[in-house]
């Protein structure tokens, strides 16, 4: 729902423009941070409790019925994201190679920008705010195998899913019996790492 409205405010006549989707971004996220905190001020223990594990990003209080509605909708995006590879791979180049390949520029973005949002709404609503796995799995997987769309995609894809994994085996381990949220392991391994990207030239490729 967010990053579908972020799209909306960010669109402007001839595509999406990266500054308004920075500022759509930035306002909307202050907007529904209000609102989580209307609706935690307003909550039960129990359901302040849930909501605290959602946005500390915790897989242990999510809901296995709603399971096949979140995979259809990370499928669809999956199937989207693939099927524009290679439109992908020329946009890496620069615009002005994807639209002399025949590509649409704005066109290619829109349709990216969906199926990231439908991948985004699916992971968010039923594990929480998980960070980090976004920014960083895609770029070590590129480092590792490639900057080829049509394999880095399903890559991403595969070892976002096994470091969530690691991170959640970390949180119910480490300090047993207690849970660590894992969200909270994925900003640990996540941030120094970060940080270093930060100090690369190469950052903005990320």
């Amino acid at each position: 729902m967010v990053s579908i409205l972020v799209g909306i405010f960010g669109w402007k006549r001839g595509g999406l423009w990266p500054e308004r989707l920075l500022l759509a971004g930035i306002g909307l996220s202050f907007l529904f941070h209000a609102v989580i905190m209307l609706l935690i001020s307003m909550s039960t223990n129990e359901r302040l409790i849930r909501v605290v594990l959602w946005m500390f990003g915790d897989l242990s209080m999510a809901d296995w019925s709603l399971i096949p509605y979140g995979l259809l909708l990370v499928i669809s995006g999956l199937m989207i994201s693939f099927s524009r590879s290679k439109a992908l791979n020329a946009l890496i180049l620069g615009d002005e190679f994807a639209h002399s390949l025949g590509f649409s520029v704005n066109k290619e973005r829109l349709l990216l920008f969906v199926s990231i949002s439908l991948m985004t709404a699916a992971s968010v609503s039923l594990g929480g705010t998980i960070g980090f796995i976004g920014l960083l799995v895609p770029h070590i997987m590129r480092f590792l195998i490639g900057a080829d769309s049509r394999i880095l995609i399903p890559a991403s894809a595969i070892g976002g899913g096994v470091f969530l994994c690691v991170a959640d085996l970390i949180g119910r381990s480490i300090m047993a019996p207690t849970e660590i949220p894992s969200g909270i392991i994925t900003a640990i391994i996540g941030s120094p790492y970060f940080l270093y990207l930060l100090r690369r030239k190469d950052v903005l490729n990320i």
